[in-house]
């Protein structure tokens, strides 16, 4: 009857060893996973927080002879930068032009001729 009862001890301890060992695996696959997808969504939302300040202006359009120049300001609340400009639905000016906040800035456009293209 007593050799029973250490069975039964054995018997418990070993089914928590496993849980735990089981445990301790599945949470070291499980939290990394865990982590870097809330790393990924943290990205995210802050992309679009930020994304959500940007505003720019068109201050001025300025034709002269065979070139087109936008004068414009960056009001929104981050640096932005500005990558293409269009005219009637047809690009006119493309690159990357860094505009800081409060920035006034006049980007020129060459080769342009008011009647499109």
């Amino acid at each position: 009857m007593n050799r029973r009862g250490q069975t039964q001890v054995v018997e418990s301890i070993l089914l928590v060893m496993i849980t735990v060992a089981l445990w301790t695996v599945i949470w070291i696959w499980f939290y990394p996973s865990y982590t870097g997808m809330v790393q990924g969504l943290t990205r995210q939302l802050n992309y679009y927080e930020l994304s959500i300040g940007e505003w720019i202006v068109i201050e001025y359009v300025n034709y002269s002879g065979d070139s087109l120049y936008v004068y414009l300001t960056n009001t929104g609340e981050v640096e932005l930068y500005l990558g293409s400009i269009y005219v009637n639905n047809t690009l006119v000016w493309s690159g990357s032009e860094k505009v800081r906040v409060d920035e006034f800035k006049c980007i020129p456009v060459t080769d342009y001729t008011l009647g499109g293209g």
